[in-house]
């Protein structure tokens, strides 16, 4: 049967399309390439990404990897260093910080040494300190949401991080409760009545901002030990001499601070009579507390380390 030369063209017409269709990448919205192409493409930009980590163009490498579709752990782990780079902070400045700053000759030699090493100086101090405190806080959570975070690489990775954080975090703990409890004392010593309101306490303001800091202490050492659970050298589980230095002022913490929280504390000094104010205690209640349930609350942590060396 003869075709009608428009029929003819039509056809024609189709069978080019088609052929279109298959051989172009994202022609006629059917892309049958396209898992293929991106993840070539992913592999691409990591590689990219590592490159430009390896430079310190830390700016360009957050960029880079941001525009990769994937997650994965690879991802995810140079995000980290891209974050820690982009602070002043990674792998290779802590160990020769601590070289440079310790008299042991087996500094380095193990995990344990590493952590019994790690001083303020790793850190810095003021706007440094801050920026650097704030990439391991995200680059522990990035590690946590990782695609496989029990990987090892991965989760050895986040447990030394946590270890790192620890260091100022204890820091940032003991300076927030000296804070506080000098607050306290401000506050027992210009109460008026019974204390039991806002009123009667007027002077709440700094107590107020030492309670800020201790809130912003919790979250981190929360943090800390949700990451340090099946750690293999971040064991706070452990006892005697097998502990580094974190290891051991993590669980002096977890020991002594979670404690639970009471409107009538059993201690004493004037600081802890002021914890029994009602003023106080709208403050510092918020969140309910129990003992030795591995939740440390800022109430736990006002109540049960007003002496901070009990938890630090």
């Amino acid at each position: 049967m003869t075709r009608h030369p428009k029929q003819l063209r039509q056809t024609i017409l189709i069978y080019v399309s088609s052929l279109l269709c298959l051989t172009a990448l994202t022609a006629c919205g059917l892309n049958i390439f396209a898992p293929m192409a991106s993840k070539s493409s992913d592999r691409v930009k990591l590689e990219e990404a590592r490159t430009q980590i390896d430079q310190q163009d830390y700016a360009d490498a957050t960029a880079t990897l941001e525009s990769v579709e994937n997650d994965s752990n690879e991802k995810r782990l140079l995000q980290v260093a891209a974050f820690l780079g982009s602070s002043g902070l990674n792998i290779w400045t802590i160990i020769t910080d601590i070289i440079d700053t310790s008299a042991s000759s087996t500094a380095g030699g193990s995990v344990d040494n590493i952590f019994d090493q790690i001083s303020d100086s790793v850190l810095g101090t003021d706007d440094t300190r801050t920026s650097r405190m704030t990439s391991l806080v995200t680059s522990i959570n990035l590690l946590r949401a990782a695609p496989n975070a029990t990987e090892s690489r991965v989760k050895n990775l986040n447990c030394f991080l946590a270890g790192i954080l620890a260091t100022p975090t204890i820091a940032d703990g003991t300076a927030a409760i000296n804070a506080t409890s000098l607050a306290l004392l401000e506050v027992a010593s210009s109460s008026t009545g019974t204390g039991a309101t806002a009123a009667e306490c007027p002077n709440l303001s700094n107590l107020d901002a030492g309670l800020t800091a201790i809130s912003a202490v919790q979250e981190n050492f929360s943090l800390i030990l949700e990451v340090a659970q099946g750690c293999s050298f971040l064991n706070i589980g452990d006892t005697g001499d097998s502990l580094n230095k974190i290891e051991e002022s993590l669980a002096k913490f977890t020991n002594n601070a979670d404690q639970g929280c009471s409107s009538s504390p059993n201690c004493s000094g004037v600081a802890c009579a002021a914890l029994k104010l009602g003023c106080v205690n709208t403050l510092i209640n918020a969140t309910p507390s129990t003992a030795d349930d591995g939740d440390i609350t800022s109430c736990e942590l006002v109540q049960n380390c007003i002496n901070p060396s009990s938890c630090f």
